[in-house]
């Protein structure tokens, strides 16, 4: 089940940026082209802070609801 509900939350961040993509606000924001460092720097620094965070918030989950 959890599974399914990534699968969702993926359609629906993937529908949002694309509707956003056709909004004349956010174009500019949205299909920008992005420096490799600048991408370098989110995945480097973002990626453990991101897996970090959902493994502590994963591992609460289940201690709290450990039956």
């Amino acid at each position: 089940m959890p599974f399914l509900i990534t699968i969702y939350v993926l359609i629906i961040i993937d529908a949002i940026l694309g509707i956003g993509s056709r909004i004349r606000i956010l174009d500019d924001l949205l299909t920008q082209p992005i420096s490799k460092s600048t991408a370098l720097w989110v995945i480097i620094i973002g990626g453990p802070i991101v897996a970090i965070v959902c493994g502590v918030g994963t591992y609460y989950y289940i201690m709290r609801n450990e039956d």
